[in-house]
This record gives C-alpha cells, structure tokens and sequence, in this order.
C-alpha cells in the first residue's frame, strides 16, 4: 500500500525551508510547492514538494568548485540610486551576479528563490520598507549569515523610532560611500573562494 501525502502549514514549511511566508505563497503559484486550501481557506503544503526542494539544497551544496560570482541584491526604490549601485557593481574586480528590488516584499520573494551573498539595502521604501524586510530575514535560521549592509538618509533618530537595526547589519549614510562598500563585498567574495578576489 502506497505511503498517504502527508500535507503541512504554510508556516511549518517557511520554517522547514528558511523562507518567508511570501515566498512560500509564491511558491505555491509557481507550483514549485504542491499544495491545496481546507475549507476555512488555509493552505496545506505537500510534504513531499518540501522534501523535494530541501533535497535539491542539498545537491547543490555537495557539487564541487568554487564560488563562481560573488551573488548580490541591492534593493532600492529611487532610479537613480539604483543606476549608481549598478554601475558601482559592474566595476568590481570580480565576478558578480546582480538582482534588484524596488522593495522588501518583492526582495523577500526573490531571496527566498535564491539566497544572496550580500544585500545592500535602503530603509525607506514603499511597501515593505528595509527595517521589516531584514527583521523577516534575520528570524530565519537558514538566513542569519547573510552579510546586510543599510545605506538610508535617515536620521540617527528616525531610525530609532523605527526600532533600529541588528547589530548583524552595518549602516551607512548616503551618499554611498563606494570604497567601504567595495571593500566589504571583496572581503566577502574572498570568504566564498570567488575567482578574482
């Protein structure tokens, strides 16, 4: 006799995989997770479609070889900001691969498809500004080595009023002070073994 399918919570799922609850919703359109809705309109998620997912992480993680490129996320709401950090990106002396958001919720999303190595990050943004955005990342086991860096023009006390920051996420000012922020994507790229670094 076939073993039933076993179905768990969207929340037992995000907290299986290290994603979001966004992501997993996501997910689920997608059909990269399998999953039904009760009667009272929850979703029940295949274990299996889980399992399927956690197996291929773990493909990935034993393939031999280096770190190709240094993967990064900038996540900014202003056009022209988000031009600069482009630009700034494209002049690293390594290898990089470069995701944008306008805001935390798509960036959540995005993370939760591929995790970064590195998120550079504006604090005011529409939607789901980058406070929430990185307390939503920091929450997951599977995410807290990420390396965050905030780059706002918010004052010391605006910030303060939002709740602050971890002292996981190092933050600067506007303008973006470029060298500091090289300097921190070398000495991660140089952490993952990226060819160039």
């Amino acid at each position: 006799m076939a073993d039933q399918e076993i179905f768990i919570t969207s929340k037992q799922a995000s907290d299986v995989l290290g994603v979001t609850l966004p992501t997993i919703h996501d997910w689920v359109r997608k059909g990269m997770l399998k999953a039904w809705r009760t009667q009272g309109g929850h979703r029940r998620i295949a274990k299996s479609s889980v399992d399927a997912i956690l197996n291929q992480r773990m493909a990935d993680l034993e393939t031999p070889g280096e770190h190709p490129k240094l993967t990064v996320m900038v996540v900014e709401d202003d056009p022209v900001m988000m031009a600069f950090y482009r630009s700034m990106v494209q002049g690293w002396p390594f290898p990089t691969a470069l995701t944008t958001s306008s805001n935390g919720y798509q960036a959540l999303i995005e993370i939760g498809q591929q995790i970064p190595d590195l998120i550079i990050t504006d604090l005011a943004m529409p939607e789901m500004n980058g406070f929430r955005m990185v307390e939503s990342i920091l929450a997951h086991k599977a995410m807290r080595h990420l390396e965050i860096v905030a780059v706002s023009s918010l004052s010391d006390a605006d910030i303060k009023a939002h709740g602050g920051l971890s002292e996981k996420v190092k933050l600067f000012k506007k303008p973006p002070p470029v060298d500091l922020l090289t300097q921190i994507a070398q000495t991660r790229a140089k952490k993952l073994h990226v060819q160039g670094a």
